[in-house]
């Protein structure tokens, strides 16, 4: 169905007609020309179920990972009383002077501000078991 508008230009004094077209017109001429096809519809929906649960769960996992992995705390320990002891004992027995001592208690603490935020730093005294030990060599 077509409607037609009549309106008086002013300046001219012509009366000017245009013709529109509906919106329902223009529904039934785009249904006509893709028919709707009620197969496609239940597969599509399937797919997008499928989609929408497979994204979610790529997203999911990578936010848990991202979290274990730069923000979740750990506890790790530090023998720090045995390497100290190793350390005098080597000094003791002039295995290595003052200037090598030095040098090995930097690398200590080199080592102990080089580990990351995220992890809590113990004495290797005050932790029985489950945590991971930092190597001081």
């Amino acid at each position: 169905m077509q409607i037609t508008i009549e309106k008086e230009n002013k300046k001219t004094g012509t009366v000017e007609e245009r013709t529109y077209e509906t919106v329902a017109e223009r529904l039934r001429r785009f249904r006509e020309k893709y028919p709707d096809d009620k197969n496609d519809k239940k597969h599509h929906s399937l797919y997008y179920a499928i989609s929408a649960i497979v994204i979610s769960l790529i997203i999911s996992l990578s936010c848990v990972a991202a979290y274990h992995h730069y923000f979740a705390p750990r506890i790790v320990t530090v023998d720090l009383k045995g390497y100290v002891q190793a350390q005098r004992d080597l000094f003791l027995a002039n295995k290595i002077d003052q200037e090598g001592l030095r040098k090995n208690l930097d690398k200590m603490e080199e080592i102990i501000t080089s580990i990351p935020k995220n992890n809590i730093v113990f004495s290797r005294d005050a932790v029985l078991r489950n945590a991971k030990v930092i190597e001081l060599k």
